[in-house]
């Protein structure tokens, strides 16, 4: 049922059959298990790049400046062009001041999550 339900975010992995004694042993290791971890968020970043679900951000979002933000690094962190951040704010500019209250739009349709 979860892997239906399109409000929950998930994935089904079938790394290997306990019932085969080499995959078996191999499960049990540190070493095998880092690699399979690699390899689903490989997998998962690599869906992200090409496909990002509908994402809403409720209405009347704020996002209070802190100290060596930039803009642009809002922007990106919300998923939304520096344009529209800025006409959400009423921004000439690239200027903010630590403290200051920023509107954040809701993204566009063809914005990519970003991956750290």
């Amino acid at each position: 049922m979860v892997l239906k339900s399109p409000d929950i975010p998930s994935f089904l992995v079938e790394t290997a059959f306990i019932s085969t004694p080499e995959e078996e042993r191999k499960l049990k290791t540190a070493t095998y298990q880092r690699q399979l971890a690699g390899a689903m968020l490989r997998g998962i970043k690599g869906y992200f790049a090409s496909y990002r679900p509908a994402t809403f951000i409720a209405k009347g979002q704020v996002h209070t400046v802190r100290s060596g933000e930039t803009l642009s690094e809002i922007a990106q962190d919300y998923g939304v062009s520096l344009a529209s951040l800025r006409s959400a704010n009423d921004l000439q500019g690239n200027t903010i001041r630590v403290g200051a209250e920023l509107q954040i739009p809701a993204p566009g349709s063809q914005q990519v999550a970003d991956l750290r």
